[in-house]
């Protein structure tokens, strides 16, 4: 077997946070900001979504298939992949079939399919054979641990598209920035530092601190209005306590 379990875990972990990061945005902008479009001929946050998930559904029917025996690296075309999919000066023609389908959606139904795709997602990745080949209609012949890289890297790519729409809704229709404390245990400017950057998945156009020198160890998102769970969650599974400030 090519395929270790520290790459695995990588590759797992990568899907998993970006995927939230989505989920969350699709969550906490509202109807209005998913149906905003920067210039006639873009896609909205509502499609750009659309898009994601059937190209994910597109990825699930074939990474379930029994795939053949590879006769390469399987890894072979993760970095090709990578460049083409994390250069954001780049524009692509996506195929018809993952192609957006409408003009308006319901919010409540696009979270729901999102959810459902992404435990789908999840729960195969857990199962199947990274080093198996199989045939994709966009890809051809690929490896499976190539096609799950395909859905980390693709997932990215729009996110940062969604989060550069929100900001042009929020510069066109500008919003009195929300402002939440949470007294956190951080010490260390590192520790500080690696909570930042990992909010900052999940709220980009917020200005994240964390005071080292109050006693309460103050982490402040002034900007995008959050989730307070995700914080707190977020806290944990880094190490550290943290609590809302009241």
């Amino acid at each position: 077997m090519f395929t270790n379990t520290i790459h695995t875990a990588t590759l797992l972990t990568g899907i998993e946070e970006v995927n939230t990061a989505m989920l969350h945005l699709l969550t906490t902008a509202n109807e209005d900001a998913l149906h905003f479009k920067p210039t006639a001929r873009s896609w909205c946050i509502a499609q750009i979504a659309e898009h994601v998930l059937l190209s994910t559904n597109s990825v699930l029917k074939a990474m379930a298939l029994k795939g053949s025996k590879s006769q390469r690296d399987p890894a072979e075309k993760i970095e090709e992949l990578q460049l083409i999919f994390l250069d954001f000066e780049k524009k692509y023609n996506s195929p018809e079939f993952i192609l957006p389908t409408k003009d308006i959606y319901v919010k409540a139904v696009l979270l729901e399919e999102f959810e459902t795709t992404h435990l789908a997602l999840m729960q195969l990745l857990y199962k199947i054979d990274f080093d198996e080949m199989i045939d994709h209609p966009a890809f051809g012949n690929i490896s499976k641990l190539e096609i799950a890289h395909f859905v980390w890297f693709h997932t990215q790519r729009h996110l940062r598209q969604m989060n550069n729409c929100l900001r042009l809704y929020r510069q066109t229709k500008p919003q009195q920035p929300a402002i939440e404390l949470f007294k956190t245990n951080v010490t260390t400017k590192p520790e500080a530092d690696t909570i930042i950057n990992r909010l900052k998945l999940h709220y980009p156009s917020s200005k994240i601190t964390i005071d080292l020198n109050d006693c309460d160890k103050i982490l402040r998102i002034e900007g995008e209005r959050v989730q307070q769970k995700l914080i707190l969650t977020t806290l944990e599974q880094l190490g550290h306590r943290g609590s809302v400030f009241t």
